[in-house]
């Protein structure tokens, strides 16, 4: 983080010589100009919207069976289920992983696909203090309601 800020005052620092508005563009599409004049400071908040400052990856249980969870920046998929090739995939904001979880099979089958496959649902789990995961779950697009953790190991 202290990167980041030393090298945007840099770069404030370089556009008030050199220009006298500082554009930001965000990621709906929407540009932000503001003249350099106006901004006193500039802070970046490290909560829910900031880049993933936990790492996930490693072993963890899920209801008594292994499973593992890899994560590529704010990407995380977890591999859990072996016997019916249970997955997660989502990304990590904060201490929240948002994403859905894929089977071979499970109790509903969706009307359409996600990563090839008919059983899917949307997951919502956030890490708690000790490293588990702990969250809900549901069925295709249903909201989520059902308890589920991955027990860090």
């Amino acid at each position: 983080m202290k990167k980041i800020f030393m090298t945007l005052a840099i770069i404030f620092s370089v556009s008030c010589a050199f220009a006298a508005t500082m554009v930001i563009t965000l990621t709906n599409g929407k540009v932000i100009t503001i003249s350099t004049d106006e901004i006193e400071s500039i802070s970046f908040n490290e909560g829910y919207g900031s880049v993933s400052s936990v790492n996930l990856t490693g072993n963890y249980i899920n209801s008594g069976q292994p499973a593992y969870a890899s994560q590529q920046g704010s990407n995380v998929v977890i591999d859990y289920n072996y016997a019916e090739h249970g997955k997660v995939i989502g990304k990590v904001k904060g201490k929240v992983l948002q994403g859905f979880w894929i089977e071979d099979a499970s109790g509903v089958r969706c009307p359409s696909q996600k990563d090839g496959r008919y059983f899917w649902g949307k997951i919502v789990l956030e890490v708690q203090s000790n490293g588990d995961l702990y969250g809900k779950w549901g069925y295709c697009e249903d909201n989520v309601s059902a308890d589920i953790t991955f027990s860090r190991q």
